[in-house]
């Protein structure tokens, strides 16, 4: 990107950062150093108690101010550089995958027995065979058509 490019894009984002308490910033290239989308200047721009979260800390991060594996204010916000973020995921996604498979099972599961009542639309749509008959659209059209 073009500094003129990279100018108009923080002239853009510079009102919503402003009117933001919270801003992610993910951009990340493997192998070189993040780009800089965010001045401390902009940062310094928002109301107090805004956080800052730079996933892409690690490599140069995309806020300026922002430090790796660290918790620092800039202006009235709370600016958190992000260290080896994809090893902190597993476990929650693990809590949250395993969550969302319990609630599934109290959709079907009345008094420790299965009740499918596919008018649920949760159930309905994640059903995709039931008792030989193809019930998820996509499916059903992906083997009609190979047919």
């Amino acid at each position: 990107m073009t500094e003129e490019r990279a100018q108009r894009q923080r002239d853009l984002l510079t009102p919503y950062i402003a009117a933001a308490d919270v801003l992610i910033t993910t951009a990340a290239v493997p192998g070189r150093r993040a780009p800089q989308l965010v001045t401390r200047q902009m940062v310094e721009t928002m109301p107090g108690g805004s956080v800052v979260v730079d996933l892409a800390a690690e490599t140069g991060g995309n806020v300026e101010g922002s430090v790796a594996g660290e918790e620092v204010q800039v202006g009235n916000a709370r600016v958190w550089g992000a260290l080896n973020m994809p090893s902190q995921m597993p476990v929650a996604a693990s809590r949250l995958y395993s969550a969302n498979l319990v609630a599934l099972s109290q959709l079907f599961l009345k008094d420790g027995a299965v009740d499918l009542d596919f008018d649920d639309e949760i159930l309905d749509g994640a059903c995709v065979v039931h008792a030989g008959t193809v019930r998820f659209e996509p499916a059903r059209e992906a083997l009609e058509g190979s047919s």
